[in-house]
């Protein structure tokens, strides 16, 4: 017996997105305010997964074109063409620092993002969330560094961080351990942070 497929209705799919995209952006700071704070305790607390799956809602978010807020720091892949090497990465990302530490990412995978620049990811940022694009650059080079981006007010902060140090960055920013110039001032000659000497 062949199950019977149905086609979607593009209206309502259309409407449903509205309809995610409405509730998301319906959220009062200091909803926001909880769920970091929530997110904190966890990350001391020890008992929070480095790497989230997002729900179905942030899924039609990044689809549409929106990056899903409340979900920690966002790894943004922005090349689809080395899949072994985005394999490698996460896999790298996952593997903890000889102190024990990951980076909190929520991995954001989708065609929507395809090639996606700078200005586009920025514009679509949520409020004080890290940003982590696994771009071109970093898929087709040895090293696999990163680009960090940090949006406050308009304005893109933007650094080259290898895998292994990412969790030193992500970790400190997120609880606002640190300051972005503190990992920006120690990068190498070639513009990558690899860790303080």
């Amino acid at each position: 017996m062949c199950a019977e497929q149905t086609t979607p209705d593009p209206q309502a799919e259309q409407e449903r997105l509205a309809a995610l995209t409405q509730e998301a952006q319906d959220s009062s700071p200091q909803d926001a305010q909880r769920a970091e704070e929530e997110r904190l305790r966890q990350v001391m607390a020890g008992d929070e997964t480095a790497h989230p799956e997002l729900t179905a809602e942030d899924e039609a978010l990044a689809a549409s074109g929106d990056l899903p807020a409340d979900r920690g720091s966002l790894l943004i892949r922005t090349d689809f063409t080395h899949q072994p090497r985005w394999e490698a990465l996460v896999s790298a990302l996952q593997t903890p620092s000889p102190e024990g530490f990951v980076p909190f990412l929520s991995t954001v995978e989708h065609q929507r993002w395809a090639d996606a620049s700078i200005a586009d990811v920025a514009a679509a940022a949520p409020p004080d969330v890290l940003l982590v694009l696994a771009d071109a650059t970093a898929l087709s080079s040895p090293e696999m560094p990163l680009l960090v981006l940090q949006v406050h007010g308009g304005a893109v902060q933007q650094l080259r961080v290898a895998p292994q140090a990412l969790a030193s960055v992500e970790n400190n920013l997120s609880i606002a351990n640190m300051d972005w110039e503190d990992f920006a001032g120690s990068t190498d000659p070639d513009g990558v942070f690899r860790g303080f000497a």
